[in-house]
């Protein structure tokens, strides 16, 4: 069985729904905004217009966040990753750098495979926290969620996160 088919004909079990119910219109949106179609305030205006909507449809945790306005929190919230991308290596910091060698390894492997792809620095960068070493970034082929990998730099460990 595999978890690398194209995201209309996924059939693996998705991680836990973090959409209350199936608005596809408010996942439209937050998708557009992940991809950066979608800049933060084009957003806002859309959910404002929509208010019902999104109160009625996130959980009360990415509702609150987008109310904070942090957008991009409630996007990592609301909108599920899939097995592909969620295997590659545990989330966080690293503990060791061959932590960081085998993650880089996995990245590679993925990559090779097509079940991730690198992409530039997304539009949504400039809102994630200030980190020494460099970054690249990884969109998932099946689910489109975008991963981050922090590379080691003094006393900054490195980290590899999901950031949408």
């Amino acid at each position: 069985m595999t978890c690398c088919k194209q995201a209309d004909e996924l059939t693996l079990p998705m991680k836990e729904k973090r959409i209350v119910s199936n608005d596809t219109s408010l996942q439209r949106i937050l998708v557009s905004y992940r991809n950066g179609d979608l800049s933060t305030d084009d957003l806002n205006t859309r959910l404002k217009s929509n208010s019902s909507i999104a109160r009625d449809n996130l959980t009360r945790s990415a509702y609150l966040k987008l109310k904070q306005n942090k957008p991009l929190l409630a996007c990592k919230e609301a909108l599920p990753s899939c097995g592909c991308c969620e295997n590659i290596f545990s989330e966080g910091e690293f503990s060791t750098y061959s932590d960081f060698e085998r993650c880089d390894d996995e990245i590679k492997k993925h990559r090779s495979l097509n079940k991730i792809d690198s992409i530039r620095e997304p539009s949504f960068a400039s809102a994630l926290p200030e980190v020494l070493g460099g970054t690249a970034y990884y969109k998932c082929s099946v689910c489109s969620a975008v991963w981050q990998i922090v590379l080691p730099e003094r006393a900054q460990r490195g980290t590899w996160q999901r950031v949408a």
